[in-house]
């Protein structure tokens, strides 16, 4: 019964993990899509 205690917690912990792995590239992306657009402003501006 233990057992299968720790198991839930396991799975749920990967599964937050998971989800803070997908947001977190998620919001790397926007960042780098902010970047780009900021190049391309001061490119634009220059």
């Amino acid at each position: 019964m233990v057992i299968n205690i720790y198991v839930e917690l396991i799975k749920k912990y990967i599964i937050l993990r998971e989800a803070y792995l997908i947001i977190l590239y998620m919001a790397l992306q926007q960042l780098e899509l902010h970047i780009a657009e900021g190049h391309v402003l001061a490119n634009a501006i220059l």
